[in-house]
């Protein structure tokens, strides 16, 4: 059997992401440290961890600010409270600051060479809006990251493949002309009409809801959707990709498509050989294309002690597979 290699690839994480306890256990966050072990037992030398605390606490805020107003990044970070948090907790604000800051680390890794894949599993919190948190998401640190890589030069897609469509990095998003593909079923939360067909009838149908003006594309998945649905859709997604020619990705590989979620209970049945062929058609496409940069944060996944870090880990291996 011949041995698997990898390109070096960076994870980012710290054990104080175990501190983000949202108290409604499909947010364990014990999936980001399960994920990284993974990582760390089967790619060797491979892959490198970097904690995010290694960016002062002041330029995380300052990151944050560039796409939250002051006065949200203040209440949350200052008096620790959020809508997504059960109760006026500081350190709870601490910790999604800390999040933010992993997807920080990631894109400094890419942007300065020292690597062209990085992974926060506690990144792409992308429900996150300008004023307010939704669905689990304080911080919207893909928003950010799509920004800045686009401030430094660079020409940045975002893919979003969570069962729940990245409705907040593609409203914050709405107003530049860096493009947001996301593949979510079409029937659940969020309800946004710009992300899918509000009418009943369609909403849990396969079809399509893109905004070209905005630069925002959606496939929404009909319900009992599977690895056929989601190969359509990312199929469809690589031909973008392929068309706009991207230079960086930027990823939010939700593993909650997969069968059994707690908050997909709508029906999505996707195998791990569906999100096996996602991430190798992510793979094959960043060879073709010769991009250089690829950031990925594990969004949402409510089995958290088993199959999504599970998942995760094998999306970011299979990423950084060497052809």
């Amino acid at each position: 059997m011949t041995e698997t290699t990898f390109t070096p690839f960076t994870v980012v994480y710290s054990d104080e992401f175990l501190e983000w306890q949202l108290e409604n256990g499909v947010t364990d966050p014990r999936r980001a440290l399960r994920a990284t072990r993974h990582l760390v037992e089967e790619c060797g030398d491979a892959i490198t961890v970097l904690d995010p605390a290694d960016i002062p606490v002041h330029e995380v805020r300052g990151a944050i600010e560039m796409v939250h107003t002051e006065e949200y990044a203040a209440q949350v970070i200052d008096e620790g409270i959020s809508v997504e948090f059960p109760r006026v907790d500081h350190r709870l604000g601490e910790v999604a600051q800390l999040m933010f800051a992993g997807t920080m680390v990631a894109v400094r890794e890419v942007l300065a060479g020292n690597t062209r894949i990085a992974f926060n599993p506690q990144g792409a919190k992308h429900h996150a809006k300008v004023e307010r948190g939704s669905g689990f998401c304080v911080f919207n640190d893909m928003t950010w990251a799509a920004l800045h890589m686009e401030g430094m030069g660079r020409r940045p897609l975002y893919l979003d493949w969570d069962v729940h469509a990245g409705d907040g990095v593609q409203e914050m998003l709405g107003g530049s002309s860096i493009p947001t593909l996301s593949i979510h079923q079409g029937s659940i939360f969020p309800t946004d009409p710009n992300v899918k067909n509000l009418e009943l009838a369609r909403a849990g149908e396969r079809h399509t809801h893109h905004l070209h003006d905005k630069a925002a594309y959606n496939w929404n998945l009909e319900r009992d959707a599977g690895d056929d649905a989601f190969r359509w859709a990312i199929d469809e997604a690589i031909d973008f990709i392929r068309d706009y020619k991207p230079d960086t990705l930027l990823l939010a590989i939700g593993a909650d498509a997969h069968a059994g979620q707690a908050l997909a209970i709508a029906g999505t049945n996707v195998t791990y050989d569906g999100f096996d062929y996602a991430a190798g058609r992510v793979r094959d496409i960043a060879d073709e294309l010769g991009v250089t940069g690829i950031v990925m944060g594990g969004a949402g996944g409510y089995q958290p002690l088993d199959h999504t870090p599970r998942i995760w880990a094998n999306v970011v291996k299979r990423i950084a597979t060497e052809a």
